[in-house]
């Protein structure tokens, strides 16, 4: 009988993204739950299946009805410990309730792509927050920052120009890790929105 609920970080939610250790604890495991893309690129015949939405709470009865039955997955994106799922199952599981497995951020997949260092970036989510958090930005910084559907690329570089000047370059980074994957270096004036539904917008200045 198992006795700690596993978290794994898929990275960007591919196989090729998540640590080895990862893996193999996600292949031994009888129950997955996750997100539909998650679950789609993980999941293997043996697998009993949970889909994450916005069911939070009913996903966490789920999970203490049946973790310690049988051996459980919960997969999230990136690094659980970093604007993941982490922090809510926290509230509700001890850590030593917990089996932690790292995974590759999408703030760490985007400098790796520009070949950046990043110990002294400003690290900033807006998902789920508003663009005051932006107010506090000073030219002369290395700046990341999580965009959602709502604070949307373009809406954060009008945001972001306003304090640190139309003429401010930025990468725009794409479905990060995935085939879709695009970076495009551009200025903050001529930010453009797509249908990607994750967009990390990476500014040096």
């Amino acid at each position: 009988m198992n006795s700690r609920l596993h978290v794994v970080g898929t990275g960007s939610g591919y196989p090729d993204y998540t640590l080895p250790l990862g893996l193999k604890i996600i292949k031994k495991c009888q129950v997955l739950v996750g997100g539909q893309r998650f679950i789609h690129n993980f999941a293997e015949a043996h697998h009993e299946i949970f889909y994450v939405k916005n069911n939070l709470p009913d996903v966490v009865a789920y999970l203490k009805s049946i973790y310690k039955e049988k051996e459980t997955c919960v997969l999230v994106s990136g690094d659980p410990g970093f604007y993941s799922f982490l922090g809510y199952l926290r509230q509700h599981f001890a850590a030593g309730e917990l089996n932690v497995i790292p995974g590759i951020s999408s703030i760490s997949l985007a400098f790796a792509k520009l070949a950046e260092s990043w110990h002294d970036a400003r690290l900033i989510s807006l998902h789920g927050r508003s663009l005051d958090a932006l107010s506090c930005l000073t030219p002369g910084q290395k700046i990341a920052i999580l965009t959602d559907n709502k604070n949307t690329p373009s809406l954060v570089a009008q945001k972001l120009s306003t304090v640190l000047g139309n003429d401010c370059r930025v990468t725009v980074c794409e479905a990060l890790g995935t085939p879709q994957e695009r970076l495009t270096t551009t200025t903050l004036d001529k930010v453009c929105d797509s249908d990607s539904v994750s967009l990390l917008v990476i500014s040096h200045v």
